[in-house]
């Protein structure tokens, strides 16, 4: 009895998960160069997104409390409206001080979800950091070490600031595609945060954001 063929991949789920493929450093400069002609087609209107876009941020961030939340959970809403933007370029449609905001109007939901996981992963990088370094102190203190308490003080919260650091450079990557896969290909908001972090990592983990910028297919 002959297996069974395996079923066909649908076409739609195949447009919302594209794979990642490696290439070369030097497409960097491919990306860049097609980035610089999108600038120059509009640039008054690129430098009003960017002053509002930098101008909100920084307002946001001065709520206390939950300013900081907002910030990160509105991040990608703001982000996948400038990639919404540069769709708009690339279809020969004009740039508009409004595609800042289109996000809020494809994929609100999704998009807000990616930063509510932006968000969760900062807490938790936050908290394992600090779990490490006071860890790594209070084991110190057992053993008795207490003439060097003040240096393993300071090197306990390097210690902890290179656990985070690390965790928040995987957060970025994770990050990195996340918005415009959600805007652009409608992907899931986890599936499109685990599939930048892959894309990330699979052209060259030392110069992921130059390497794996035009890194889809």
């Amino acid at each position: 009895m002959t297996e069974p063929a395996s079923p066909a991949a649908h076409p739609h789920n195949a447009a919302r998960h594209p794979h990642p493929r490696h290439v070369s450093p030097a497409e960097s400069l491919v990306w860049l160069k097609a980035g610089w002609s999108y600038f120059v087609r509009d640039p008054g209107v690129w430098v009003a997104i960017s002053v509002i876009f930098i101008v909100m941020l920084f307002v946001l961030g001065l709520v206390p409390l939950l300013g900081w939340a907002v910030v990160l959970i509105g991040f990608p809403i703001m982000v996948a409206g400038m990639v919404l933007g540069c769709h708009a370029l690339a279809e020969g449609k004009p740039l508009r001080i409004e595609h800042l905001f289109a996000g809020l109007k494809v994929h609100a939901g999704n998009l807000s979800l990616v930063g509510v996981f932006y968000l969760l992963g900062g807490l938790i990088a936050g908290f394992v950091s600090v779990v490490v370094g006071g860890g790594a102190l209070l084991t110190g203190y057992i053993l008795g070490a207490l003439a060097g308490l003040g240096l393993g003080l300071v090197s306990d919260v390097v210690l902890g600031s290179v656990v985070f650091a690390v965790l928040w450079v995987l957060l970025i990557t994770a990050l990195w595609f996340a918005a415009p896969l959600v805007v652009l290909r409608d992907t899931p908001p986890l599936d499109a945060m685990k599939m930048s972090l892959s894309a990330c990592f699979h052209s060259s983990c030392w110069a992921c954001s130059s390497t794996c910028s035009s890194g889809w297919r």
